[in-house]
Formats: structure tokens, C-alpha cells, sequence
């Protein structure tokens, strides 16, 4: 056998229809392996994107700057508490939730609600930031559904941790 009959059997469509299956197989490989660069370097950049604000809240952060208003507000909250009437702990849940709300846009943050403002805040930026993201869900609850129950010892609790949130925070 010389090189032109094994170049001519090369281009043979007998032997291209016995690799047909083959290169099928082998560039749906490809793809997978395409599809899976593509992903893992959009990852990558998520990781780094996310690094990069970690970074940036640690070297660029927006401290509150104490105001009167604040402080005032969180004696009224806590003057709630003292009445013992379950509305009153609500009222005192729902003026939370706006406080932080108003604390947070002044610090940069961007939401419609306090909800969507603790999506962007780090864990670490703030102190019982677990605690804090239960304030929109509680709020909701006692605004939507009159029947909600709520008793003093959770309040107390929440506002315990909030009143933690806020001298961090050097809102107090």
C-alpha cells in the first residue's frame, strides 16, 4: 500500500460515513465542554465581582453619621414597648423595619424596601444581620395578616438584636 492509496482511502466516502458517528460524538463533546468553559469562567467572575465588593466595603465604608433624628426615633420604639399591648410591639416591629430601611439608604444602599437593601449588605458588615433580615418577613406578617400574633419576649428579643445592629452601625 503507497501514500496515494491510503490518502484516497482516506477521502473514501466509505471511510467518512464510518467516522460520521464519530465526529458526531466528538463535537457533541466540544459543545459540552464549551458550554461547561463558558459557565465556569461566568463563576469565576461572579466570585471575583464578589470579592471585589467585599473588598471595596472594607476600604470604602460608608459609616452612618450619627443624627438626632435616630436616636429619638429608637427611644419612641422602645417607649412601645412599655405600654404591654400586642399592638404596640407591632407598631414597634413595623417602625423598626422603616428605621433600618432609613439608616441603610443613607448609607448607599439601594432597594425599594429593607428586604431588597439587605441583599446587598455583606454579612459581616453588620452585627446580628441574621436578626435583622427577620424584620421585613415580621412586617409583612403584621401588616397583611391582622390575626398575627406576637408576644413581647420575641419583640424584645428582635429589638435586642437591632439595638446591637444600630450602635454598630454608630447609629446610636
Amino acid at each position: 500500500m503507497n501514500l496515494d492509496e491510503i490518502i484516497s482511502y482516506l477521502f473514501s466516502s466509505e471511510f467518512q460515513n464510518f467516522l460520521l458517528p464519530f465526529k458526531i460524538v466528538f463535537i457533541v463533546i466540544a459543545l459540552i465542554f464549551l458550554i461547561a468553559i463558558i459557565f465556569f469562567v461566568a463563576k469565576q467572575e461572579l466570585l471575583l465581582a464578589e470579592k471585589k465588593t467585599k473588598f471595596l466595603d472594607f476600604f470604602t465604608f460608608k459609616g452612618f453619621k450619627k443624627e438626632k433624628g435616630i436616636s429619638e426615633k429608637w427611644k419612641e420604639i422602645c417607649r412601645l414597648l412599655e405600654k404591654n399591648l400586642e399592638p404596640e410591639y407591632k407598631l414597634a416591629l413595623v417602625e423598626t423595619d422603616s428605621l433600618f430601611f432609613e439608616i441603610f439608604q443613607k448609607m448607599g444602599y439601594s432597594g425599594k424596601n429593607l428586604a431588597e437593601q439587605l441583599n446587598y449588605i455583606q454579612k459581616d458588615a453588620v452585627v446580628n444581620l441574621e436578626e435583622i433580615k427577620k424584620l421585613p418577613e415580621l412586617r409583612n406578617s403584621i401588616v397583611y395578616d391582622p390575626d398575627y400574633k406576637l408576644n413581647l419576649e420575641v419583640t424584645k428579643n428582635i429589638l435586642k438584636s437591632c439595638q446591637e445592629a444600630l450602635k454598630n452601625l454608630g447609629a446610636l
